[in-house]
């Protein structure tokens, strides 16, 4: 199961870079244009996110700005409490992501949660990459987080998340989640958020 776990958090990184460098040649193609994506969703799946508790330009502007890809796991400590809601990619079922306190996550489908990350005291290890940035342009926003987690029999298990928030026009905020299924096979949830 080890080699599972490096080769999911490799994948991660991997997947992250090659995000991070789309960005940031996004960043540099685009004009300084304000205007922000227009997601997706048919409106009606997916109940509407608060201000209270959603995530918007000014909740990602006082967390840590970093222009380049930086390795932490401490990222979820200036989203905790909030959520991101949207319509999944391939089927369009409601999908919403819950942040937690100290590193706890959900995952709801059609408002059922779907998979649950326990908080990081039942982790064993943990791997993250983070960047926010609004240099030179629109902000970009990647998160991701791939903890150790003991696989428990019979039992889902998430692996990754990967969140990635853009303000560039034409690019979809999204919410990646990987999991080992009960039968311990390789999933992936993939969903496409609603416009900050």
């Amino acid at each position: 199961m080890n080699h599972l776990r490096r080769s999911s958090l490799a994948t991660s990184r991997a997947t992250m870079s090659a995000l991070l460098a789309l960005g940031l040649v996004a960043l540099t193609a685009c004009s300084d244009d304000p205007s922000t994506n227009s997601g997706t969703g048919d409106g009606g799946a997916t109940p509407p996110v608060s201000s209270a508790d959603g995530i918007d330009e000014a909740l990602l502007a006082k967390c840590p700005q970093a222009s380049g890809l930086v390795q932490t796991t401490e990222w979820m400590t200036c989203l905790a409490g909030k959520r991101l809601a949207g319509t999944e990619t391939f089927n369009g079922q409601a999908c919403e992501l819950r942040i937690g306190a100290n590193g706890a996550f959900e995952y709801l489908r059609s408002g059922t949660v779907a998979l649950k990350l326990p908080d990081r005291s039942s982790w064993r290890n943990a791997s993250g990459t983070y960047t926010n940035s609004a240099l030179g342009g629109p902000r970009f926003f990647l998160a991701g987080i791939s903890p150790d987690v003991a696989l428990v029999d019979g039992q889902a298990s998430i692996s990754d998340i990967n969140i990635s928030l853009s303000a560039l026009q034409g690019m979809e905020d999204t919410v990646e989640v990987k999991y080992f299924d009960a039968a311990r096979r390789r999933q992936n949830y993939n969903c496409t958020v609603q416009a900050l």
